[in-house]
């Protein structure tokens, strides 16, 4: 076993004997305090009477004479005329608190692992123990504490790209964990780092002296927002914020507003750096194009102080699927008037457990090449860049509303003309008592379409005559205002949840939408249109015909009314749902949790235009091609439904058939032949007569009971209609129903904070198209099981429920419910296969096994995909107690 093998089964050893002493995760990183404490001679002793001397350590025990551990339940006292370092002096006031409220009483073999992890330690490795050691733990607190853990390979990355050589003063704002500062690979470099949470602070605190960084380094423990520099310049400003974290009243300490943390970052770190100073900034992707960030982007263009923008897909850091960009700003570009666009996605190597670690010699080596051509305004090339690296000049940035969105300027070339010359956009009119009046009068063409529709009986005289002349409109309006109004409150609101996304099946009858509160700015639509959606995943293409009444049009709908001389209306949906749209969809569509798409970029969405005749003769093909798959899948089902009700009544038959000829054989045939039951086939068969019996009895009682409850499942599956469920608030509502049913353990609830925030920094609330009450029957039996076959009843059961966001692939969005309970683990022998297969067990006791079968059934109808997760396996998170997990994936509908 290799030293690195070595040290990694230790640490895992010191974190499973903790977990016997402390359930509280964060408590782990006490542990690192210990190494702290042994690598610099603090001897430590356990005492069990009241000392004078000062409190301090309680840790550690000496050995005996026979070289044993002794212990008491008391705490460790530190021994007096020792000289402390000052960072552990000053680290332990974070945790003394954790160290009162340790529980010495079990904690021999940790004390014994912890000792082992030490002595194995040659000085060479120690900061790879450390590193090793605070990864494990950070992977089973992160969920809790919010805390992510910069993989080295970005952090080396980018001080590699930095440039940085002896003397240079480096800055850290927000800086977590400190793995800027550990990495700087010259002595000589100052760094300077600051973070506000106290045991973040402490355990980097441990984490500089691991890596002996400490004697040039200044790690503060204050708010970087209140606490900014005013008088140092700095060679480097390196950083990675908290995403996306908004600004209260009193972080705004500058003349300038900010909203978030990266715009107060990009802003006051500028005027930071030196002449020839430089900033690299790890940001959400939202800050690369939405508008609230425009005026931050455009003054970087302007000043030309954009070197590079790398783009990073999710799943880089432990417990987050969102993708990040780095963003490289300079005082002295090597290339001015341009901005190199870098695909780090590239370089990302996928692992065993879902998530990609980065390639950091291959990325290095190619970003510090930089042998790219530039992109000018006129998409013209000088050469191919290789790589896919991509340079663009100002001006075409600044054309692109200053985006610094990479996808903007990769757009696939595409033959054909652009959406806004086959349609017109339909903007309706903004309605309501203050309206009335003014667009009527305006517009009379629009009345008369409005009442037609609407009926001029419900009005009255003088509506009721259709000879009405077009000069009397305003009159009319003015003179039946009420009535007016009362018509307008019959008009129905439609939103995203209501398009349809079928591109044969895409008509919307306005009398199937359910009446709602319409929003303060929608307008109101009287014409024959196309909806298309500007949030989601797909454009959800719908046909309103004129037969239909008028509508309200929610603002993020956009209304099209296709050229008939160009377009044929069935040729024209079906195309929105092409493979070429979803592709230039994935290049536009912006959002981590919610993906939009701006009015500008619809309407330059690219059409390989046929003729008409071309249009209609290739929607005849694809229309016969979709009856033939409909009719066929419909044959599917018919056939499933036949052969269910099939066997229902044969197998019922063989039920009963084995049971009246047990009976016959014990009430008559034993009467003459006593032995009967006890006879065998012959000498060499194991089972008797009667083992035969009991087994056939049984078997068959399992077919009856697995063919009809197969069979109600089934008809129970069919008969729930699905509509749009918002998922967020469903989960939430569930858990809360659990917890107020006071079971005997615990339910928690949590989601990923970034994955429901959209650009604007609001609540997304995605919805699904499902049914409820099967999605509570899921869950509900996903929980039974842990209850009936995991847990251990020890006072410690608990459930967690945990919801995300995240991009499938480009063109699906998908919500996931992770649901994980504690106790004992699945049989390592069963596969997830055997949990779905149609009869399978949990466990003892669980009767036919429709649990899995069931729940299999259910994600199947709500187009999703769940899969198991062995949480006491290698991939299992450090320091938890979690035994199994299923990860739940849904479609978003809107």
């Amino acid at each position: 076993m290799s030293k690195s093998e070595n040290l990694e089964n230790l640490a895992l050893k010191a974190l499973k004997a903790f977990r016997v002493v402390s359930t509280k995760p964060d408590d782990a990183f006490l542990l690192l305090y210990v190494l702290g404490c042994f690598r610099h001679y603090v001897k430590l002793q356990f005492t069990s009477e009241k000392s004078s001397y000062t409190s301090g350590l309680a840790l550690f025990p000496n050995r005996n004479d026979q070289g044993e551990l002794s212990f008491t339940q008391t705490r460790l006292l530190l021994l007096p005329n020792y000289e402390l370092p000052d960072f552990l002096r000053d680290t332990y006031r974070i945790f003394e608190r954790r160290i009162e409220n340790f529980q010495l009483s079990e904690s021999k073999e940790l004390l014994k692992k912890l000792e082992d992890l030490y002595l194995n330690l040659p000085p060479a490795l120690y900061a790879k123990a450390f590193e090793t050691l605070l990864e494990k733990i950070v992977k089973g607190v992160e969920r809790k504490r919010g805390e992510i853990m910069l993989p080295s390979e970005i952090a080396k990355f980018l001080i590699n790209i930095s440039n940085l050589h002896g003397g240079k003063r480096v800055f850290n704002p927000f800086a977590g964990l400190g793995s800027f500062g550990i990495f700087l690979n010259d002595s000589t470099i100052n760094y300077h780092g600051q973070e506000i949470d106290d045991l973040t602070w402490a355990v980097t605190t441990l984490r500089l002296d691991a890596h002996d960084k400490l004697n040039n380094s200044s790690f503060e423990k204050v708010d970087s927002f209140l606490s900014w520099p005013n008088t140092n310049r700095y060679d480097l400003i390196i950083s990675n914020p908290p995403f996306g974290l908004r600004l209260g009243k009193h972080q705004q300490t500058t003349e300038k507003k900010y909203k978030t943390v990266e715009q107060f970052l990009l802003t006051q770190g500028i005027e930071l750096l030196t002449d020839c100073g430089k900033m690299i900034a790890i940001v959400p992707n939202g800050l690369l194009y939405s508008k609230s960030n425009k005026g931050v982007r455009q003054r970087l263009i302007e000043e030309d102080l954009v070197e590079a923008v790398i783009s990073f897909p999710g799943g880089l850091f432990l417990q987050s699927n969102s993708p990040f960009s780095v963003i490289v700003i300079s005082k002295t570009k090597e290339r001015p008037g341009s901005v190199l666009f870098f695909p780090g996605e590239n370089y990302a190597q996928p692992l065993n457990n879902g998530h990609y670690q980065l390639m950091l010699e291959d990325i290095t080596k190619d970003f510090l090449r930089r042998s790219v051509s530039i992109q000018t305004s006129d998409h013209s090339r000088t050469d191919e860049p290789p790589f896919n690296q991509l340079e663009i000049d100002k001006d075409s940035i600044k054309s692109q509303d200053y985006s610094l969105d990479h996808e903007r300027y990769r757009f696939e070339e595409i033959e054909g003309i652009e959406l806004q010359e086959i349609v017109e956009v339909e903007k309706g009119y903004q309605s309501g008592l203050i309206y009335v009046s003014s667009i009527f009068n305006r517009n009379d063409s629009f009345l008369e379409k409005f009442f037609r529709k609407m009926g001029f009986s419900q009005l009255g005289e003088p509506f009721d005559k259709e000879g009405v002349a077009k000069n009397d409109y305003g009159k009319i309006v003015n003179q039946n205002r009420s009535k007016i109004q009362e018509v307008l409150r019959q008009v129905k609101f439609i939103s995203t949840k209501d398009l349809k996304n079928d591109p044969y099946n895409y008509s919307l009858e306005i009398d199937s939408v359910q009446f709602r509160e319409r929003s303060h700015n929608a307008r109101i639509i009287v014409d024959e249109v196309v909806l298309v959606t500007l949030i989601g995943s797909s454009l959800k293409p719908t046909f309103v015909s004129n037969s239909e009444p008028p509508f309200y049009l929610h603002h993020q709908l956009i209304a099209l009314k296709p050229n008939p001389n160009l377009v044929d209306l069935d040729w024209f949906i079906n195309h929105l749902h092409s493979d070429s749209i979803k592709r230039q969809l994935a290049l536009l569509k912006k959002g981590s949790g919610i993906s939009y798409l701006r009015r500008q970029d619809l309407l330059s969405l690219k059409f390989a235009l046929p003729s008409l005749k071309e249009q209609k003769s290739e929607m005849v093909q694809a229309t016969k091609l979709y009856r033939q798959i409909d009719s066929l899948e419909s044959d599917i089902i018919q056939q499933n439904a036949y052969l269910r009700h099939t066997l229902a009544g044969p197998v019922s038959d063989l039920f009963n058939a084995v049971q009246n000829i047990d009976e016959i054989i014990r009430e008559i045939a034993l009467e003459q032949l006593p032995e009967l039951l006890q006879r065998k086939l012959s000498a060499k068969h194991i089972f008797t007569l009667e083992n035969y019996l009991e087994q056939s009895k049984t078997k068959a009682k399992i077919i009856r009971d697995t063919v009809q409850r197969k069979l109600s499942v089934a008809q129970t599956l069919e008969g729930k209609k699905m509509t749009n469920i918002d998922l967020f608030r469903f989960v939430e509502n569930y858990v809360h129903v659990k917890k107020d049913a006071k079971p005997d353990y615990e339910v928690l609830f949590d989601y990923d904070k970034e994955g429901f925030t959209d650009v604007q920094g609001n609540r997304y609330r995605p919805k699904i198209l499902g049914n409820k009450e099967l999605l509570t029957a899921m869950l509900d039996n996903l929980i039974d099981n842990a209850v009936a076959h995991a847990f251990q009843n020890k006072g410690n059961d608990r459930i967690e429920i945990f919801l995300s966001t995240f991009l499938e692939d480009p063109t699906i969005q998908t919500i996931e419910i992770l649901v994980s309970n504690t106790g004992n683990p699945i049989d390592s022998s069963l596969t997830f296969d055997d949990i779905k297969q149609n009869g399978f067990s949990f466990g003892s006791g669980q009767g036919q096994g429709f649990g899995g079968w069931f729940i299999d059934q259910v994600i199947r109808k709500h187009k999703g995909e769940w899969d198991l997760i062995d949480e006491s396996g290698p991939e299992r998170l450090a320091n938890s107690d979690l035994a199994t997990s299923f990860e739940l994936k849904f479609p978003i509908s809107d």
